[in-house]
């Protein structure tokens, strides 16, 4: 009874503050759990888009059709997986937030990008207060992003890169998956086709640092070399899937804050933290695609009531750990098994109730709230974001009607 009290309550107060066009577009009253209570403080947006953009993804990328089913889905179609209807359920503008970025950031000439991030020069490395982490204090990056792809379209592929950028991730792990189980990789001067498009329409990405591009051959095999090769120079490493978008909930701009308020050793704070993915349906393109000028977070704003799986950040310091050997996976949703202290973050990303956990007692000594003072901490030694994407949002401020 408290618990629906409770909710009612914030459910009023969101009606008071909120456009109520908004709770009277609702499909379902489950999008309302999530003004209650929603886990951390980003998820990952899974974008679904129109039926016509799934059938030419799955074609293009695993030779998919409606037909034709493929064991890397466990015999299960992606493109047969019931009402779509349940996708546009609930109107989301926390990823449409950052679509003004994305303009201004095709608008802007790299030579102006780079001018106006000279006047945020960050430093070479990113440095911790010493034992802070069990690992070096210094490193090239606070998060980097791993992520595996195949043919995907450029013009996506690069709104994929820059949303990162803004949302506080310092550089993307790009593994170019070529369709076959080689154990041998392409070297880039021998690269043809789509690896060659991407060479050259991501160039300025790779010449500044933001992006690392190599043929990783399959899925499983890009993701377990982007561990072994570059966790240690990173203190956080998240794993999504390109059609997936990790996205802050407003009003939060960056991941940075609350991952600098959970960095530490073992013992102290949880290593793995596992997000909610949020399937975002067509948005009512249906069958239709949205024109190249509209920003993917901008074309699809409606979503499913409550997240239907979980990605994964890592604190990359796990590799130290002397179980790590033990559970460390190439799995797209999770770094590590379940164990110890690499285990879940907290006890409502790893059991779902109704899609979401209200309960959490049972698991409470899995609730992990960082201290107060760790989180006003958070942004004096990391900054929200590289300067090349800060210069974007300095540009928005001074210019907002560019956009």
């Amino acid at each position: 009874m408290l618990i629906c009290l409770a909710f009612l309550q914030v459910l009023w107060l969101y009606v008071l503050t909120e456009d109520i066009s908004h709770v009277l577009s609702w499909t379902t009253w489950k999008c309302g759990l999530s003004l209650f209570y929603r886990g951390g403080p980003f998820f990952v947006a899974h974008y679904k888009k129109s039926q016509q953009e799934m059938v030419s993804h799955y074609k293009r990328t695993w030779n998919l059709t409606k037909e034709v089913k493929h064991e890397g889905y466990l015999g299960v179609n992606p493109l047969d997986d019931g009402d779509h209807n349940r996708f546009n359920a609930c109107p989301s503008s926390d990823a449409a937030r950052f679509g003004r970025y994305q303009r201004m950031a095709a608008r802007l000439s790299w030579a102006e990008r780079d001018a106006l991030g000279e006047n945020r020069q960050a430093p070479a490395l990113v440095c911790l207060p010493d034992g802070v982490v069990l690992g070096p204090r210094c490193r090239k990056w606070f998060a980097i992003l791993d992520v595996v792809v195949r043919d995907e379209p450029v013009a996506y592929v690069r709104q994929f890169i820059e949303h990162h950028l803004a949302v506080g991730f310092g550089h993307v792990l790009l593994g170019l998956d070529e369709g076959n189980s080689n154990t041998h990789f392409t070297a880039p001067e021998n690269w043809s086709g789509w690896m060659k498009d991407y060479a050259e329409a991501f160039k300025p990405y790779t010449e500044r640092g933001l992006l690392t591009m190599w043929s990783s051959g399959t899925q499983d095999k890009g993701h377990a070399a982007h561990v072994l090769r570059f966790a240690s120079e990173t203190f956080w490493m998240a794993r999504v899937d390109m059609d997936e978008l990790i996205v802050p909930f407003y009003p939060e701009q960056s991941v940075v804050p609350f991952l600098r308020s959970i960095t530490g050793k073992p013992g102290q704070v949880p290593f793995q933290l596992k997000m909610g993915r949020i399937d975002y349906g067509d948005g009512g393109w249906t069958d239709k695609t949205p024109p190249p000028e509209v920003p993917l977070v901008e074309a699809y704003r409606l979503r499913s009531a409550l997240p239907g799986s979980t990605k994964s950040f890592v604190q990359t310091d796990f590799i130290l750990l002397p179980e790590a050997a033990a559970v460390v996976v190439a799995n797209p949703h999770h770094f590590v098994e379940d164990a110890g202290q690499l285990g879940p973050f907290t006890c409502q990303d790893n059991r779902w109730v109704f899609g979401m956990l209200l309960w959490c007692c049972p698991d409470y000594p899995k609730v992990y709230w960082p201290p107060a003072a760790w989180l006003r901490q958070a942004e004096l030694d990391v900054p929200l974001r590289i300067p090349v994407a800060q210069a974007v949002f300095d540009r928005l401020l001074t210019n907002p009607l560019l956009v």
